[in-house]
């Protein structure tokens, strides 16, 4: 039933038929170019190549950011103070809940907590967390398209979210002359507000 359907099948659903579209639409724009006869022409052919890997780029970004295991174990070694090695499990953030979720059940907080983790990844450049959660929203519009879900949960967040880096901040100290400006302004405000004390 399609009420069942996962967010990780619709994806597959969603993946294979992107990946039909684009051999379609290259065969079509390119078929007297190449010579192209079939599907079975483009493996070999250096231009889709090109444009196939884009595809399995983003496929990848959904594997490894929204279908990965529950829980995965790296094994470090770490040095004890008494040079011992130990072996110690380090537990990676697990995205599986969304994943798994029934396509009908994912709301909109599901989707921002997922948004929230993307985002805070700090191993990912702001470019790439946009494709990752870009096309997590392409896929919850692909659902709409096939009627699988009525509404997607990205309907009710501002596209302005999309992009929002929670680490988008520096810290800058002040060099001499900017210094020398604040304090003349603070000045300034502490004897203007010295004088309306004392009417």
């Amino acid at each position: 039933r399609i009420t069942d359907l996962t967010l990780n099948e619709v994806a597959e659903l969603y993946f294979n038929k992107k990946l039909e579209t684009i051999k379609k639409d290259f065969l079509n724009d390119y078929k007297d170019r190449f010579s192209l006869k079939s599907e079975d022409d483009l493996i070999d052919n250096p231009v889709f190549k090109k444009k196939a890997k884009h595809f399995k780029t983003y496929k990848n970004h959904y594997k490894n950011y929204v279908e990965v295991k529950e829980w995965e174990l790296k094994q470090e070694f770490t040095r004890t103070k008494e040079k011992k090695e130990k072996l110690t499990k380090v537990g990676i953030k697990s995205y599986t809940k969304l994943g798994n979720t029934k396509i009908v059940d994912i709301s909109k907080k599901d989707v921002e907590d997922w948004m929230l983790i993307i985002q805070k990844n700090m191993n990912l450049a702001q470019k790439t967390k946009h494709n990752i959660i870009s096309l997590l929203r392409t896929i919850l519009n692909f659902a709409v398209t096939e009627e699988y879900i009525d509404k997607s949960p990205f309907s009710k967040i501002k596209k302005e979210e999309f992009t929002k880096n929670p680490h988008n901040f520096r810290e800058r100290l002040l060099d001499v002359d900017e210094m020398d400006l604040l304090m003349r302004e603070l000045y300034k405000i502490k004897n203007k507000n010295s004088f309306h004390a004392s009417l």
